[in-house]
């Protein structure tokens, strides 16, 4: 009865959706102040913060050395393991500051993984492949996955940072990843704060653990765990002291599984089953311990009056208790001063030339870490102002003109550099200050806030403070659209939504012409079916406003009846023609539409299009308009005819659609168990984003196209056809490959490609 009354209190709390599956969150954080607390200076050699720090102290840095066992990189992982990592051309697509896993048996030999990790990355805006600058990311991660369980039922997963209640798929599985940091790269860093991972957990014996090298400096151990050791460990660290994986489930959920819970009263159904609950306390776990400080430049910012005098005043970052300490060309090597949140500073005097950069140096850290930075001058705008009255008397008259007056100085006295105003965006140039100030007159549209750089480098901005009278009112004005010459018979539309103004009413009316009925006399479009060629008509529309503000606006429109000419049909050309591959490739689902045109026929007051050759298509919509669109059958040519009709009597014409062949191929495909990752690549014949055929990719497992073994269904296709899968499988009913070292894959294309196979490599 307790098991059941906690699992309903639980789906009490907040669902949200991650992953297709409906979860339960049940605990952001730890207890308050246990996660991460801290995050390091930003590496000068990857762009990576140095470190992150736990509520218990603990810093961990980026694990980066291919020659180093204990960091867990598997063969393949560093472009060329021959060559110590370099940032960007030999560097991992991943790495991590603290990565742990344990594994379980569910039912029937079903797989239950529980992943912990915090994360270096990439942005996935980067080049397939390709480490790139400013794609840097880094998140916290907690995944889930789960298969064999009872269909639709909900389940209650223990773990070091929490608790969740997760929803079992319609095929018995689960898959719930959540990564919070910054994805979109390049920093800011900090959001990997907000993730669940922290404290950083250890090997239950960690610091001194008779298994774990130490550290030469202080004596204890240099990692928190060994990814290498013979099998998985105890563990520490839990905010919630649930060192342990658990999952509680119905009665018969995991019926056979060697990791039963030895207490019977654990699982949903309590004491009345002992095959609800599933735990292991051990877990494969890597991470090194961090040993430096790092440091990080955050600004030099330089005065220096007109006797050459001057200082620069620096700023960086690093952990307390640091020796960083300032040096540059001309300068005296100078200490820094810090405070406890690891901030430093240092005013730098200098009497000579200006330096073109300075030099942090951490010199506790070995080898001692280094940071550079150009020093740049202060701007201060002292005046932004947009006047719409130049004559500052609120009265805006033709001579009046609108003014942006821009004042600033610079710090450097010595040389004064070039001053830039800007618009808000940084780049749109206003011009150079004279003398400190720049005064532009007849500009239509101020900006929101200047800009003004330095060419010395330095950059200030401020929002625009704008005075003068407002604007005049929008007038009233009638627009009858133009003149028009249009086909006996013909439905005419008289179009005056264009009109300007405050518009409470719209009237037209006929003045010439013979007597025809109109149709919506009284709004914005009204039309009108002609009677007999040659005719002319004449219609007028009057626009009114209410309050009584402006006078009524009135405009006319002339309607001329041609004389009765033989239509022309015009199917368009035979499909696909250049610039139309986008409409004529092939898909699948329903996928994607395919558009005719006969706007190109002349005389014609109707249109009927019927298919005449091919599989019947689906869907046909608009077939007695100009432009209707159906959706392919199958990747056969398929063939339409157009008959348009008016009054000087019919005319037919065919167009013949030939749907493209995607071409798809897998090029290389592996599986990594311990991160339960996919990294499949391949090519396609039809491209995706940019080039507007949006193709996509789907993998599955297995030799055939199975919705309950699906990868994913969204590997896009880049617009030189290469495609590339990442992560894991999908969600509803991705699989694991089994235990062997091949496992195949079955791939195809949302335009018609496939089904491929391909055997993928399957490594721990």
């Amino acid at each position: 009865m307790f098991a059941k009354s906690k699992l309903i209190a639980l789906l009490l709390l907040t669902i949200t959706m991650l992953s297709g599956v409906v979860y339960v969150a049940l605990a952001n954080h730890g207890p308050a102040g246990s996660h991460l607390v801290g995050v390091g200076p930003v590496s000068q050699a990857d762009g990576y913060p140095v470190w992150y720090k736990d509520a218990n102290g603990l810093t961990m840095q980026i694990c980066l050395d291919g020659f180093d066992p204990y960091c867990g990189f598997l063969p393949g992982d560093i472009p060329n393991a021959d060559l110590p990592v370099s940032f960007p051309d030999n560097f991992p697509e991943e790495a991590f500051y603290m990565l742990g896993s344990a594994d379980m048996e569910s039912a029937g030999g079903g797989r239950a993984l529980l992943v912990l990790a915090l994360e270096a990355a990439f942005a996935t805006t980067q080049p397939v492949g390709a480490p790139a600058p400013g794609q840097q990311i880094v998140f916290g991660r907690v995944r889930i996955r789960i298969h064999n369980l009872q269909p639709d039922e909900a389940y209650v997963v223990t773990h070091p940072y929490g608790q969740d209640v997760v929803i079992a798929e319609p095929d018995g599985t689960v898959f719930v990843t959540e990564d919070i940091g910054n994805l979109l790269g390049g920093g800011p860093f900090g959001e990997a704060l907000n993730s669940r991972i922290g404290p950083f957990i250890t090997w239950d014996d960690f610091p001194n653990s008779p298994d774990l090298p130490n550290d030469p400096n202080t004596g204890l151990d240099a990692y928190i765990g060994d990814p290498n050791a013979a099998g998985p460990h105890a563990i520490k660290g839990s905010p919630f002291n649930t060192n342990f994986f658990r999952i509680e489930g119905p009665a018969g959920s995991f019926a056979g599984s060697p990791n039963l819970c030895a207490d019977p009263n654990l699982g949903l159904a309590g004491a009345a089953a002992t095959d609800d609950c599933i735990e292991t306390n051990l877990f494969a776990l890597q991470g090194k311990v961090n040993t430096t400080g790092g440091v990080e430049a955050k600004g030099a910012v330089y005065s220096r009056s007109t006797g050459g005098a001057g200082a620069i005043d620096v700023f960086g970052l690093s952990l307390p208790n640091q020796a960083l300490q300032v040096s540059g060309s001309g300068l005296s090597t100078t200490g820094m001063d810090g405070d406890s949140a690891g901030n430093y500073f240092a005013r730098v005097v200098f009497s000579g030339g200006l330096p073109a950069s300075v030099r942090l140096t951490n010199r506790g850290d070995v080898p001692p870490s280094v940071a550079d930075i150009s020093p740049v001058d202060l701007v201060v705008i002292t005046q932004a102002t947009f006047d719409r009255d130049g004559a500052d008397d609120d009265i805006l008259t033709l001579a009046d003109n609108n003014t942006l007056t821009v004042q600033a100085v610079s710090s450097d006295q010595a040389a004064p550099p070039t001053l830039t105003a800007y618009r808000e965006d940084g780049t749109t140039v206003l011009g150079n200050l004279t003398a400190g100030g720049l005064v532009l007159t007849g500009l239509d549209v101020p900006p929101i806030r200047v800009v003004v750089k330095s060419s010395a480098q330095g950059e200030s901005s401020e929002p625009v403070q704008i005075s003068g009278p407002g604007h005049p009112i929008v007038p009233l004005v009638a627009i009858a659209g133009p003149d028009q010459a249009v086909a006996q018979g013909a439905l005419v539309t008289l179009d005056g939504s264009s009109s300007t103004g405050d518009i409470a009413t719209y009237l037209w009316q006929q003045t010439s012409g013979p007597s025809v009925s109109l149709n919506n006399a009284n709004s914005a479009v009204a039309t009108f079916t002609t009677l007999t060629a040659g005719d002319s008509y004449t219609f007028r529309l009057t626009v009114d406003d209410n309050p009584d503000v402006q006078p009524a606006s009135i405009d006319e429109v002339v309607v001329t009846v041609e004389d009765v000419t033989a239509p022309v049909a015009d199917a368009g050309p035979d499909q696909p023609a250049p610039g139309q591959e986008q409409f004529v490739v092939q898909g699948v689902n329903g996928q994607p539409v395919i558009r005719l045109d006969g706007s190109n026929s002349t005389g014609e007051t109707g249109y009927q299009w019927t298919q005449v050759g091919g599989t019947a298509v689906s869907n046909l919509q608009g077939a007695n308009s100009a432009t209707p669109s159906f959706v392919l059958a199958d990747d056969n040519p398929v063939e339409f005819e157009l008959v348009v009709v008016g009054p000087g009597g019919s005319a037919s014409d065919r167009v013949l659609i030939t749907p493209l062949q995607d071409d798809l191929q897998v090029v290389s495909a592996q599986y990594r168990r311990g991160k339960d990752q996919w990294d499949i690549r391949g090519t396609a014949t039809i491209l995706g984003a940019p080039a507007g055929l949006g193709n996509t990719v789907s993998i599955y497992l297995g030799n055939t196209v199975d919705p309950t073994k699906l990868i994913t269904n969204n590997a896009p296709v880049d617009n030189l056809g290469d495609w590339r899968y990442r992560g894991a499988s999908a969600t509803p009913g991705g699989r694991a490959p089994a235990g062997v070292n091949t496992q195949q894959i079955t791939v195809v294309s949302n335009r018609g490609g496939g089904p491929t196979q391909f055997n993928a490599t399957v490594r721990n």
